[in-house]
């Protein structure tokens, strides 16, 4: 990350295992981005302590999914 308290979407998409850029995009536009996006200077960016939140909740779900015995 870059220190700054957002992310540009390049590197938003690529965390999240988008192809490129423009379809991170094309999924904020379809309304499909896992994660709440704003526009900065006419740029969609993510707040990096929205991005950390979505990834507690994900290690919360995925730990309680093993103690539960519900792993694929």
């Amino acid at each position: 990350m870059t220190g700054l308290p957002y992310m540009e979407m390049e590197e938003i998409a690529a965390l999240l295992g988008y192809k490129n850029r423009r379809a991170a995009v094309r999924a904020i536009k379809d309304e499909l981005f896992e994660i709440p996006t704003y526009t900065l200077a006419g740029r969609h960016v993510v707040n990096t302590a929205v991005v950390a939140k979505f990834f507690e909740e994900k290690t919360e779900a995925g730990l309680l999914a093993v103690e539960l015995g519900e792993t694929s």
